[in-house]
């Protein structure tokens, strides 16, 4: 008995309106019913073609594992071939041959690096498989990998980045008024330092003028005491 499972990550409401990368690994199964013909009975025949597109990748794998990965599309019926076409762009292989050599004298086995830039791989009804240069193909150019016109979710999209640019605006229009009122602040400190100064020359001003009042009150007993004093001098003589 075998299985097949696939699993995803819990993707949030919110996540799904922001916008996300363009993955690297994408495929599609296209379905085209056929006419049927009027004395046919049964299910209605159809075409089938799968399309994807592997971009942008780089994959170590031991050689064991690669041949092992041929279990997973292994079937116990013959079906007929499926049409496919596969577009390779920019993929990296580093095979690493961990089985054992057949020969003791023989030198270990050497790492195998693939570089694969763009590569069509398609197989028709017949099973033939076919490899070449990509072609400007509706399939290629509506690959499963181009993202799919979704007004809805353009449009969210679309809110969401101008409330970014809207938020993004009122942050710097804070930071710049908090420049200010911290300008204002020091502005409004020095104000009240230059008052208390102002005051304070003030007070200065008034204790110099009280006391230059009493070196004149004083410089005046001395005038008057020095004429007394010659006064009675001159009277004694």
């Amino acid at each position: 008995m075998r299985a097949r499972a696939w699993s995803e990550p819990v993707v949030s409401e919110s996540d799904e309106l922001s916008p996300k990368n363009e993955p690297l690994v994408a495929v599609r199964l296209v379905r085209t019913q056929l006419p049927r013909a009027p004395e046919d009975k049964g299910l209605a025949p159809f075409e089938e073609l799968l399309e994807a597109r592997i971009r942008d990748l780089s994959i170590a794998l031991n050689m064991s594992t690669a041949l092992a990965l041929a279990e997973l599309i292994e079937d116990e019926v013959v079906a007929p071939p499926m049409p496919l076409e596969v577009l390779i762009e920019n993929v990296k292989l580093h095979l690493i041959e961990d089985r054992p050599t057949r020969s003791i004298s023989s030198p270990p086995p050497q790492p195998l690096d693939i570089d694969l830039t763009t590569l069509r791989m398609t197989r028709d009804t017949a099973g033939v498989v076919r490899l070449g240069p990509p072609v400007s193909t509706p399939s290629t150019i509506a690959s499963p990998a181009t993202p799919q016109p979704q007004p809805e979710l353009d449009e969210a999209r679309e809110k969401i980045d101008r409330l970014n640019r809207e938020n993004e605006e009122l942050r710097k229009r804070l930071v710049t008024l908090a420049r200010i009122a911290e300008d204002n602040r020091e502005l409004r400190a020095k104000v009240e330092e230059a008052s208390v100064l102002r005051q304070c020359v003030h007070a200065a001003q008034q204790e110099a003028a009280s006391l230059l009042a009493d070196k004149q009150e004083l410089l005046e007993a001395m005038r008057i005491l020095q004429e007394q004093i010659s006064g009675g001098c001159r009277g004694k003589r």
